[in-house]
């Protein structure tokens, strides 16, 4: 489980990577750090990384993909979905590609496909909960308390 302080460190590291100017992605964060820093902490002691296992996380609602960049660097395999408004943002697309986050517009079926081997998936969103037909031992994490 990674500390609150580790976490904080994480996303002062995302701030500084948000282009000079953008202050809706650098709002859009700083509104949405508690909300991470706590859903984060949950994450990594429901399903933590392992040194030769990245759990493999669907962001379902990933926009600028903070969350996603941070889980990323905390050591879990992370494909988002969204809007193709908000995916296909240069920023967020570069973003995408420094991170090796796979970023989706609505591709829900290239997820949880036979490829692990451990088997195990895992799908976190602290925006968004959907109701949707999950392949076998997948795990849905899902707080509402992100909201507090």
């Amino acid at each position: 489980m990674m500390t609150q302080s580790a976490i904080l460190k994480q996303v002062e590291f995302l701030k500084s990577i948000i282009p000079p100017g953008d202050f809706h992605d650098y709002g859009f964060l700083d509104t949405h750090v508690q909300r991470f820093s706590y859903f984060l902490t949950k994450l990594t002691s429901w399903v933590p990384p392992e040194q030769n296992r990245r759990p493999e996380i669907l962001e379902i609602g990933s926009y600028h993909l903070h969350l996603s960049v941070l889980m990323s660097k905390l050591g879990y395999e992370v494909k988002g979905v969204d809007l193709p408004a908000f995916v296909n943002r240069p920023v967020v697309a570069s973003r995408a590609r420094e991170f090796a986050i796979e970023n989706r517009p609505y591709e829900l079926n290239t997820f949880g496909k036979p490829r692990s081997r451990c088997g195990q998936k895992s799908i976190g969103s602290c925006e968004t909960a959907l109701c949707c037909s999950l392949p076998p031992r997948t795990r849905l994490v899902y707080s509402t308390q992100c909201h507090n």
